[in-house]
């Protein structure tokens, strides 16, 4: 039988050990020249903010947990306002009682943040917060530690049933009955814009078979899902040029309305198709 009091010390060890360091994979290997020198500038930022200053961390660039934790519950209590509704009440206070617990985990982005304006986002950490075992809200953060989206359960069609998010993405795709390509492999968490979305907070999943790459697709509050091959030897789309104007944007997606094709980022400025292989479409 395993010592109680041997817990505390379980979990401080958890939280010390550093992030996974599986890199996530992308199609888009860089982000081009003359962006270095601005990412550089907004990480010096970061690591000289002074505390109680606007851009000021606990953590810059979080190494463990434990920093993500500590750094999303700074930005959490600066960033919200007065009056402070019922669900951020609630959580702030069952925070400040130490009553809740979190699951970290890594997601790819494939969105055009991958290159964003402040710092690369080749991938990013969603952060489940757990009040007595019960997921109440979900967060993004950033490889600096900046938060982006937070989620509460406290409305909407997940009140009571928050879509799932294994540790393991593979799990989930199993789950859903989509039959699988041989080999699969390399499974990762997955954001991804287009006419197919994947959310940051609901993301899909993204795996390799052979030399195709794939992309599952998943829409919890319809129970739909469908897999899609990513076509990486294909055309590919300058988001800037295609979407330049409303009209150019419709002219394009209309080619895709209909067909078991989808217009999908990659990261960055660039988009690539992806055909529909087996399941139910998003359109």
């Amino acid at each position: 039988m395993t010592n109680k009091g041997t817990w505390p010390v379980l979990l401080i060890a958890c939280l010390a050990m550093p992030i996974r360091s599986e890199a996530a994979w992308s199609l888009t290997p860089t982000c081009g020249p003359g962006r270095g020198a601005e990412y550089r500038a907004f990480e010096q930022r970061l690591r000289k903010a002074e505390a109680g200053g606007p851009e000021y961390l606990p953590h810059p660039f979080p190494k463990t947990k434990a920093e993500i934790i500590e750094d999303f519950t700074y930005g959490l209590r600066r960033g919200l306002g007065e009056p402070v509704g019922d669900s951020d009440r609630l959580l702030l206070n069952a925070i400040e009682a130490e009553r809740t617990s979190y699951r970290i985990t890594s997601v790819a982005d494939w969105t055009p943040l991958h290159c964003g304006r402040r710092e690369p986002r080749p991938s990013f950490f969603i952060v489940q917060i757990f009040v007595d075992g019960k997921e109440v809200t979900r967060a993004t953060v950033a490889p600096s530690g900046l938060i982006g989206s937070v989620l509460s359960w406290a409305d909407g069609p997940f009140k009571d049933n928050p879509p799932r998010l294994p540790s393991d993405p593979e799990d989930l795709v199993e789950e859903s009955g989509q039959p699988m390509p041989a080999k699969a492999h390399d499974f990762q968490y997955v954001s991804v814009w287009g006419t197919v979305r994947c959310d940051d907070l609901v993301p899909c999943v993204a795996f390799r078979s052979a030399s195709a790459v794939y992309l599952w697709w998943w829409e919890p509050a319809l129970g739909q899902a469908a897999l899609y091959r990513v076509d990486v030897e294909g055309r590919r789309y300058s988001q800037r040029e295609a979407f330049r104007s409303p009209q150019a944007k419709r002219e394009l997606l209309e080619q895709f309305r209909g067909s078991p094709r989808e217009l999908i980022t990659l990261g960055g400025d660039v988009m690539a198709e992806a055909v529909e292989v087996a399941g139910q479409a998003s359109r």
